[in-house]
């Protein structure tokens, strides 16, 4: 029978640590999972769960009643999470300077409420969490992370250290163990392998890019010495390349994945969420934009003559690009997501790997594969072939090298890595006798010569783990980064020696690439530029900028002119409507750390930006950029914010349960609203300012509160899974919501009753808008489709297809012309709306 906690706790301090082991693993996930939510890193939650553990046990007999063990623990895990923030230059309370018995009050105060704890620790429990209980541990573990912080199949895999096709076979066990369980899954659970349907128009041919029109000067090439920003040039107009049905224009070239150089060094490949950007470097210029695979690129190779770009997608097809005819050659075969591509040194056989677990060598000059590897694990590996061409190495996930027979495709021999080298990258030398392999959270780079599997030397002094690496042509020097502590390092290939610390990258390093003559780094960063330094000194050069990381909110200002853009990194980023040109940049990173701009929205006079974040609610001038303040208050993140329309009061939703009205011009906390039992996932004004709508995860229902009072005027049910989206119509009368049921319903806001249900999104909706003329309502879906939907008949009007991850925002145009829609594909695509 299982012991309760109070027992547990009784064993622990009569000397039975066997009886704490058992707390560890009861509570374990559930404090990793609050830990890996707040600081937004899988493995350095995994440090505070143990520091948790460890201050609990250092602290448990001082606990006066062993019934709140639950929430008491959950409070210390909080409090570690503010003293890692604190390392990070926040202000925040050092937890060993927190008394015992506040701990024990702020614990009672979370526990008691119908175990808000549960709430704070996943953001989506509330609708598996009924369901957990029967699935393995090992499938359990992938549900809460895909629910937890919508990560997809590869962000999942990276983080675990298993690859993508083993997480998809485990949540699809998981789909069918509750298939028809609960109806609280429906919609939810079959997100699992979920098709992205696009409508791709025939390009340009490559050689209509390359060398042709765009070989112009740039206006940069002017400036002075020193580092040199490039944008877009009106004249360029890249916001119209290769767009999908109906859209407009396109603001931002979707994140950055990877980055290499073509060998004669002219041009630069990068893969990003919205296809790959071939960007000549000899004139600063975009040269094209290839969109023809369906799903996003994850990995990019140019043959060793430079005249085929080869391209692995997540869907398992890889795409040949012939760069003087600009055709192109499909390669199918694999199954799941391409994770490496390499090129023969003769360039007539490429080898690629994928998480179906297989290595397949393909014949680049008919298409057709000249045989199947078939590896122990389906872990992902980095390829790469022996300069005599003769072998083909392999470095896995599983932290194993393989060294395979091209010619027969025997596998010559394997052998493991050190224990502690958990690989999240890999580099091979030019001469193909060493790997340079990035550690974990150590940071620590181990040297390997692949002959005789033997480690070489380790390389120690990035702060977190290493996941870009690359040496120069000439195989005398190493590049390396780190994803967390936004650095790159040089280093003496030979000896190890450290030379060059490069740091003007504001946000984690996406991609590492020397140009052939060994003089120039080019880097991606998820600041949304792609930087380039001169090896030697380090001292950076030009930068490309437009690329965005996941676009979570968007914005037009009250006379739509300006279109603003919140990114996960914490970057808010203004446009011009018209010209579709960058404005300004606001950086939200304050002293070190990175706030994701969930929600944003304009003050009516246009003056002031109020964006929503992990850290509070911040103020930025809306014409300087310049930073205002931050409001704070509510004890989690603040995932959205609204203002009047009078531009009087600022309301904001919370993970902490609650919705607070600020006093928008002088920032003064007016009123907290309480009832919601979960996070609050969307709120909105009526027009006339009385009524506040919110949707909660707690359950499926809308509440509407006097804005007055702060009381509960009505609860609107009818929906049978949460609500993520609510606005109400200009006119005040209609209410429309949108759920993880995969319906919009529109609500008779005076009657309190359903006026219609809008059906065909096939999964959730993560964002409405209505027209300025109340006419057209749309709904942005977790598939990556939009939906215009004629709110008097209720007929779908039009669908929208062009983003390649889900919509996150929908706003209109003030003139109605207008729709902008924002994706975590990092893009923002205008669409053009019939009157």
């Amino acid at each position: 029978m299982e012991r309760d906690d109070v027992e547990l706790i009784q064993s622990v301090l009569s000397g039975d640590e066997t009886a704490f082991s058992t707390l560890v693993q009861k509570y374990q996930k559930s404090v990793h999972a609050l830990a890996w939510r707040k600081i937004g890193d899988f493995h350095i939650a995994e440090e505070i769960t143990q520091d948790t553990f460890l201050l609990a046990h250092k602290k448990l007999r001082s606990l006066k009643n062993p019934n709140q063990f639950a929430g008491w623990l959950y409070v210390i895990a909080d409090r570690c999470c503010k003293a890692w923030f604190r390392k990070k230059k926040l202000r925040t309370k050092s937890l060993e300077t927190t008394s015992v018995e506040t701990l024990e009050k702020t614990a009672y105060a979370d526990y008691v409420c119908k175990q808000r704890e549960d709430a704070a620790v996943e953001h989506r429990r509330k609708i598996v969490q009924k369901l957990m209980e029967k699935l393995p541990e090992s499938e359990r573990t992938v549900m809460v992370l895909y629910y937890l912080g919508e990560m997809n199949c590869i962000e999942i895999s990276k983080f675990l250290g298993v690859s993508p096709n083993t997480v998809r076979s485990r949540l699809q066990r998981a789909r069918e163990r509750l298939k028809d369980k609960e109806h609280i899954i429906h919609g939810t659970i079959e997100i699992v392998d979920a098709p992205v349907v696009l409508d791709i128009q025939s390009k340009p041919e490559l050689q209509n890019r390359v060398g042709g029109a765009h070989q112009s000067k740039n206006s940069n090439n002017n400036l002075s010495k020193g580092t040199k920003t490039v944008e877009n040039s009106i004249t360029q107009d890249t916001t119209q390349w290769n767009l999908p049905d109906d859209a407009k224009a396109r603001l931002g070239k979707g994140n950055i994945d990877s980055i290499h150089y073509s060998p004669d060094g002219k041009f630069l490949a990068v893969a990003s969420g919205i296809g790959i950007w071939l960007y000549d470097v000899t004139v600063h210029q975009e040269a094209s934009l290839l969109t023809e695979h369906p799903r996003v690129v994850d990995c990019l190779t140019f043959s060793p003559d430079g005249r085929t770009l080869a391209s692995g997608s997540s869907d398992g097809t890889i795409i040949l690009w012939d760069r003087s005819t600009g055709t192109q050659k499909t390669l199918n075969g694999h199954t799941h997501w391409i994770s490496s591509l390499a090129f023969s040194p003769d360039g007539k056989m490429i080898a690629s790997d994928s998480c179906d677990g297989t290595i397949q060598l393909w014949d680049t000059i008919n298409g057709e594969t000249k045989y199947t590897l078939t590896k122990d694990s389906d872990d992902a590996t980095m390829l790469s072939f022996t300069p005599d061409g003769d072998t083909i190495v392999s470095v896995s996930w599983d932290d194993k090298i393989a060294l395979w027979n091209s010619i027969t495709g025997e596998q010559k021999k394997t052998f493991d890595l050190h224990p502690d080298c958990s690989t999240t990258g890999a580099a091979f030398s030019p001469d193909g006798k060493t790997v340079a392999i990035g550690g974990d959270a150590n940071g620590i780079i181990y040297i390997y010569d692949i002959e005789i599997g033997e480690l070489k030397r380790t390389l120690t002094g990035h702060g977190e783990h290493v996941d870009n690496l690359a040496f120069s042509l000439d195989g005398k020097t190493l590049a390396t980064s780190s994803h967390y502590d936004e650095t790159i390092r040089l280093w003496d290939a030979h000896t190890g020696e450290h030379r060059l610390t490069l740091t003007e990258h504001a946000r984690y390093v996406r991609g590492l690439a020397f140009s052939p003559d060994g003089k120039t780094i080019a880097s991606g960063g998820g600041d949304g530029t792609i930087r380039f330094w001169e090896t030697h000194t380090g001292k950076p050069k030009e930068i490309f900028t437009g690329h965005l990381q996941e676009v979570y909110s968007i914005a037009f200002n009250p006379n739509g002119n300006s279109i603003a853009g919140g990114c996960s990194t914490g970057i808010i980023r203004l446009w011009d409507a018209d010209t579709r040109q960058p404005i300004k940049t606001f950086n939200e990173s304050k002293d070190g750390f990175i706030a994701l701009a969930r929600s944003i929205v304009f003050s009516p006079d246009g003056k002031t930006l109020f964006c929503g974040t992990d850290d509070g609610i911040q103020l930025w001038d809306a014409h300087t950029g310049e930073y205002k303040k931050t409001l704070t208050g509510h004890t989690d993140v603040t995932d959205n914010v609204v203002l009047s329309s009078d531009g009087n009061i600022l309301a904001s939703g919370s993970w902490d349960n609650t919705i607070r009205l600020w006093d928008a011009h002088t920032g003064e906390h007016k009123k907290t609203l309480t009832g919601h039992t979960a996070s609050v996932e969307t709120i909105a004004f009526s027009p006339d300012d009385k009524t506040l709508a919110s949707g909660s995860m707690e359950n499926s229902t809308v509440r509407l509160w006097d804005v007055d009072t702060g009381k509960t005027k009505m609860i609107l049910t009818g929906h049978t899974d949460p609500v993520e989206a609510v606005v109400f119509s200009p006119d005040g009368k209609t209410l429309a919501s949108g759920s993880m049921d995969n319906t919009v319903r529109l609500w008779d806001v005076d009657a309190g009753k359903t006026k219609m249900i809008l059906t065909g999104h096939t999964y959730w909706i993560e964002a409405v808008a209505f027209s300025p003329d109340g006419k057209t309502l749309a709904s942005g879906c977790f598939d990556s489709t939009i939906n215009l939907w004629d709110v008097d008949t209720g007929e779908k009007m039009k669908t929208l297809m062009g983003h390649t991850s889900h919509v996150k925002g929908v706003e209109f145009s003030p003139d109605g012309k207008t729709l902008v829609s924002g994706s975590r594909d990092g893009s923002v695509l205008l669409w053009e709306i019939d009157p």
